[in-house]
């Protein structure tokens, strides 16, 4: 005999899983499963209305006029490829010139070489640097310091500094005898990912999970990620990702939800 909880209490608890697969070169997305997905389909609709018998004017109809669906993807924590994707961009690789920043506290004269690994270590010797420090003496506003060579330094020069290989450091000695806090912007060249080409429209599918293992399967056949709505925020504990859902032309809804008689699978 059919219980209760049977009849009634089952429910959908939370997506256990959700791929982005790139409809251009294939590629699907390896990562960790979103903490939320959800599905707005934007419907517009026109209300129609009649006169009931006391002449009131009463709503007889609603009809859907148009739709704007979204998809938004909620990740706890991100990586670098989940950024770029939230910005509308593909990843790429290469060597860019760029400015890194530097800030220390000048105690001594010298300050070792970064090491294999660290930030600063490929920084060569005289490498273009802007630096600066806060004039406390007047109306505390930053005022320049002056880069000399490395090699050259001529310590008694006040408000100088040098750079040299893998971003060894010297002061002027009136830097140090005031234990001067210093803000350095460095020249320098480095190999890493950075954000490219546009991103290619994406295909979604994803799994939800009940109270007795069932699953429902969410299929979308054409996504594109809208980049107006990306965001950096290096501190969020968590990262969007809008989808403009494409209706496919011969389809009536954008989405397939699809209830199944299937259960997740569990490999243990």
């Amino acid at each position: 005999m059919q219980t209760q909880r049977q009849a009634v209490t089952f429910q959908y608890v939370a997506n256990t899983l959700v791929v982005l697969t790139d409809l251009t070169n294939g590629t699907n997305y390896n990562w960790k499963t979103p903490t939320n997905i959800t599905i707005n389909p934007n419907r517009q609709t026109r209300k129609t209305n009649r006169r009931n018998a006391l002449g009131e004017s009463i709503t007889d109809d609603i009809i859907n006029q148009g739709s704007d669906p979204v998809a938004t993807l909620t990740y706890s924590g991100f990586n670098f490829e989940m950024l770029s994707f939230a910005m509308g961009k593909q990843v790429e690789s290469g060597i860019y010139d760029v400015s890194v920043p530097f800030q220390i506290q000048a105690k001594t004269a010298t300050y070792p070489a970064a090491t294999t690994g660290q930030v600063g270590f490929g920084v060569v010797a005289d490498a273009v640097t802007i630096g600066s420090k806060t004039d406390v003496t007047g109306v505390k506003k930053s005022v320049p310091l002056t880069q000399q060579p490395f090699a050259t330094f001529v310590p008694a020069t006040d408000d100088t500094f040098a750079v040299g290989a893998n971003r060894e450091l010297k002061f002027s000695d009136n830097l140090v005898e005031d234990g001067t806090f210093v803000t350095l912007s460095i020249s320098r060249s480095i190999t890493g990912n950075s954000m490219g080409d546009p991103l290619n429209p994406h295909s979604l599918s994803g799994l939800v999970v009940g109270t007795d293992k069932r699953v429902m399967i969410i299929y979308i056949p054409e996504v594109i990620v809208d980049p107006s709505q990306g965001q950096f925020d290096p501190s969020s504990e968590q990262l969007q990702i809008p989808l403009q859902i494409i209706q496919p032309m011969d389809w009536c809804d954008p989405y397939k939800l699809i209830d199944t008689a299937e259960t997740v699978y569990c490999a243990a």
